[in-house]
């Protein structure tokens, strides 16, 4: 049961982290820094943009604690983080099509178990 939790817990992390790409992948830059707006925009312009991917704020590392003892170090069962992100990107019918990973570590803490 504790391992099932644990794995659900890595699974909801994982996914959350990954909202969160994708999320900020969409809104972070935008074509107007790289394109000149004045110009007109070729499509070999718009193939050349890809969105750079950023976590937002408190969202690359999660602390999973015992039950009711949030926030209490001594209390961590593990600790997950995001140390890394990249992109690709392709179109195809005039659409844009991103594929983000990430990568990270998953930490036992004081109350972690193998």
């Amino acid at each position: 049961m504790q391992t099932a939790k644990r794995t659900f817990s890595v699974l909801k992390f994982a996914m959350l982290g990954g909202l969160a790409l994708a999320v900020t992948a969409c809104q972070t830059g935008s074509p107007e820094a790289v394109l000149n707006v004045d110009d007109a925009v070729t499509e070999a312009d718009l193939r050349a943009y890809c969105p750079r991917p950023s976590l937002l704020e408190g969202t690359a590392i999660l602390r999973e604690y015992t039950e009711g003892n949030d926030g209490n170090p001594e209390e961590v069962v593990y600790q997950a983080a995001i140390t890394d992100v990249t992109r690709s990107c392709r179109y195809r019918n005039g659409q844009l099509f991103m594929q983000v990973a990430a990568a990270g570590r998953v930490l036992n803490g004081p109350k972690g178990t193998g």
